[in-house]
C-alpha cells in the first residue's frame, strides 16, 4: 500500500458523522474491518452510545484492541433474521441519497 493510500484512509477515518436512530449507513470505502455488514450492504442505526464500549480484545496487536464501539447497527443475516452488532462509527458514512 502506498503512503498516499494510507494517508487517504486515515483522513477518511477522521471524518465523522452525526448519526441518529433509523439512519441508513454503509462502510466507508477501505475501512471495513468486520464481516458484517457486507461491503455495500445498508445497515440501520439502532442506537448511538454516548459513551463508547471498548472492545475487550486482550492482544494489543489486534486491530480490535480498545476499538471504541459507539454505534449499534441492525441488519438481516443470510436467513433474514435480525441481528444487531456494535461498531466504531468512524468507519461508517450515510448511504448516499438518504
Amino acid at each position: 500500500m502506498s503512503m498516499e493510500k494510507l494517508l487517504t484512509k486515515i483522513g477518511s477515518l477522521r471524518v465523522t458523522h452525526k448519526f441518529k436512530i433509523n439512519d441508513r449507513v454503509q462502510w466507508k470505502k477501505g475501512l471495513r474491518n468486520k464481516k458484517r455488514p457486507l461491503e455495500e450492504q445498508t445497515a440501520i442505526v439502532m442506537e448511538v452510545l454516548k459513551k463508547p464500549l471498548l472492545d475487550h480484545e486482550k492482544e494489543t496487536g489486534s486491530p480490535y484492541f480498545r476499538e471504541p464501539l459507539d454505534l449499534a447497527l441492525a441488519m438481516l443475516d443470510e436467513d433474514d433474521d435480525l441481528v444487531v452488532f456494535y461498531y466504531d462509527s468512524r468507519r461508517f458514512e450515510p448511504v448516499p441519497g438518504e
